[in-house]
């Protein structure tokens, strides 16, 4: 029984370090798909990560957004990262990331004016804890946009994600 609560712990820690690595690996290529400046990416990595970290832990990480925006701080474009838990013996899943379908997906954004700049904001269940380097914020209106339904995106033992984009119509 001991060894078999260890391995689920193992798998655990392996998943939520998966995960949040993949997410980050995602805003990547959206930014350098859409000619986007990498540098809040680079400037905010470790706040990036540690908060994905300890929300996917507690499962408190509901949703994952990126928010493209132009210079008045409309949204020109989001990517929706919907975060699904189970258990590691019900999922007997591998771990995958389809950094391809993102890219593709970026495609049917197209170009972004040159002013645009973007932020991460996440949606989390009640009790999240607090990460230094976080605060409080709401999601820009998604009105004149359309969601378009991507599909899986990135999955392991007990964690998985789905993606959704927002466009102009």
């Amino acid at each position: 029984m001991s060894v078999q609560v260890r391995v689920r712990v193992v798998i655990r820690t392996l998943s939520v370090n998966y995960i949040a690595g993949e997410l980050t690996r995602v805003f990547q290529a959206v930014a350098i798909a859409l000619g986007l400046d990498l540098d809040y990416l680079e400037s905010n990595w470790n706040v990036l990560l540690s908060g994905l970290r300890k929300w996917l832990e507690e499962n408190t990480l509901q949703a994952v957004y990126l928010e493209v925006y132009n210079a008045q701080g409309f949204l020109v474009s989001r990517l929706d990262l919907q975060i699904q838990y189970g258990s590691v013996i019900a999922d007997e899943r591998n771990f995958y990331s389809d950094l391809e379908s993102v890219r593709l997906a970026m495609r049917k954004v197209g170009t972004v004016p040159q002013d645009c700049r973007y932020c991460i904001v996440v949606s989390l269940a009640t009790g999240a804890s607090d990460v230094p380097g976080w605060s409080r914020t709401t999601l820009r209106s998604t009105e004149g946009m359309r969601s378009l339904a991507i599909g899986p995106l990135l999955g392991s033992p007990s964690i998985s994600s789905k993606m959704n984009i927002w466009v102009r119509r």
